[in-house]
């Protein structure tokens, strides 16, 4: 009886062995295919990212390619839900740089259509929030349109007082080109009508008053 009772208890310990040991089987089965799970997930999501990334670089392409036509118009297409937000914030600044490329050539379009074309002097080109090479251009053009703006008026202010009579003023504003041929045609004008109107009157005065 006291060997069956023995042999009863090991075959108890051997069967909680067993069951214990079948239990970790299947613990480990389940990390292992939970591991597996958690990696095809990653490698999912890795595989989403490549293929929005090479979608985002195809269009980036094509708007780089419009740009070269001279087209602004386009943009990247934005996700409602997008898988990595460094694409989305590559996405963004595409479209921030768009934007900005727009609003320049409007504006330099604008000012050179103004000043060049309409007549309409004083234009100024309005970016805010540039800087570096876009402000370099911007204040470029700005500049550009303002010495011309101050060199018509500058010559149209002289003219006007020569078509009134007075033949004091001459164009004193520095300039280069054509625009400074332009300048000393006008002011050798000026020199030798207010030498012409000195000698008629010389010799109005000395023939009508001193009888010469």
């Amino acid at each position: 009886k006291l060997l069956d009772s023995q042999r009863q208890e090991l075959a108890g310990v051997n069967a909680q062995l067993l069951e214990q040991k079948e239990l970790q089987e299947r613990a480990l089965a389940m990390l292992e295919q939970e591991r597996v799970a958690t990696l095809e997930r990653e490698l999912w999501k890795h595989q989403k990212a490549n293929e929005a990334f090479q979608k985002a670089l195809r269009e980036i392409g094509e708007i780089v390619t419009a740009v070269a036509r001279g087209d602004l118009t386009m943009k990247v297409r934005m996700n409602t839900v997008e898988m990595d937000p460094e694409i989305t914030t590559f996405k963004r600044t595409i479209n921030a740089m768009m934007d900005q490329l727009q609003i320049f050539a409007s504006e330099v379009s604008r000012v050179a259509r103004e000043v060049g074309t309409e007549g309409l002097l004083g234009g100024q080109a309005r970016i805010g929030g540039v800087d570096g090479t876009w402000k370099e251009l911007t204040d470029n053009v700005n500049v550009m349109a303002q010495n011309l703006t101050d060199q018509v008026r500058e010559i149209a202010s002289v003219t006007t007082a020569v078509a009134h009579g007075d033949l004091t003023k001459k164009i004193e504003r520095p300039a280069r080109g054509e625009i400074l041929q332009l300048q000393q045609t006008i002011n050798t004008m000026v020199d030798q009508l207010r030498t012409f109107a000195s000698e008629v009157t010389r010799v109005a005065r000395d023939v009508g008053t001193e009888g010469i």
